[in-house]
């Protein structure tokens, strides 16, 4: 992930920045997230075969495992509902975290880290370009950038090949990722059960928006 390679170039793990980021979800209105995730995992375990032998008796209960209703994968189902209902936020609070991690390694490794938090600035506005409402196939954006963004992201580059230049990208799904979903909501429908098990079927990466390097204004420095 980009954001990654940024924190690793300050000596910040992605398990600590992990660490850093569930901390400051559940201090937030993500933790209603998690207490649901908590009690519906909670709700699905049961004492004895007995228990769920009685369960599945009741009117209705078959009826609600067949549609999806009970029985979900849970962890598909809440990572959907994240990705869905809170992605705004969670990217808001995942680059505010990198801000702050960084500012605490960049007093004691660099000098001027104003170039820095531009850039992120920057990969912020074209992550959430990716991602937010990735299933909105006429949705597309386009961003003027100061900074190689589109190589960092397109090629992996380390954060310290990382170099001005002003370009415009066009963040837009290409035909065959608005095929993919296309098909995929025939398919599975669009309410939150039907997109839950399209991701358990289809890695995330197929369905985000592809950036296109439309015009490069001027590579301001090496």
């Amino acid at each position: 992930m980009d954001l990654y390679r940024v924190l690793n170039f300050f000596g910040i793990s992605t398990f600590d920045f992990i660490l850093k980021l569930q901390d400051c979800a559940m201090g937030s209105e993500m933790k209603i997230l998690y207490d649901e995730f908590i009690r519906e995992t909670r709700a699905e375990l049961w004492d004895s075969s007995d228990d769920i032998f009685t369960f599945i008796q009741k009117p209705g209960v078959l009826e609600k495992y067949k549609s999806g209703e009970y029985g979900a994968n849970l962890i598909f189902k809440y990572k959907t509902m994240a990705l869905i209902q809170s992605m705004d936020y969670m990217s808001g609070l995942a680059y505010a975290s990198a801000v702050q991690m960084i500012s605490e390694k960049a007093k004691i490794e660099v000098g001027n880290v104003s170039n820095i938090f531009d850039f992120l600035k920057e990969l912020e506005k074209f992550h959430r370009s990716l991602i937010i409402d990735f299933l909105n196939v006429d949705k597309s954006f386009e961003m003027e950038s100061h900074y190689n963004i589109f190589e960092f992201h397109t090629q992996s580059l380390l954060f310290d090949m990382v170099k001005e230049s002003m370009e415009i990208i066009k963040i837009e799904h290409t035909l065959e990722q608005k095929g993919i979903i296309g098909q995929g909501i025939g398919r599975h429908g669009k309410n939150l059960i039907g997109i839950s098990q399209m991701l358990s079927q289809i890695p995330l990466t197929k369905l985000l928006r592809t950036p296109h390097l439309t015009r490069v204004i001027a590579g301001l420095k090496p």
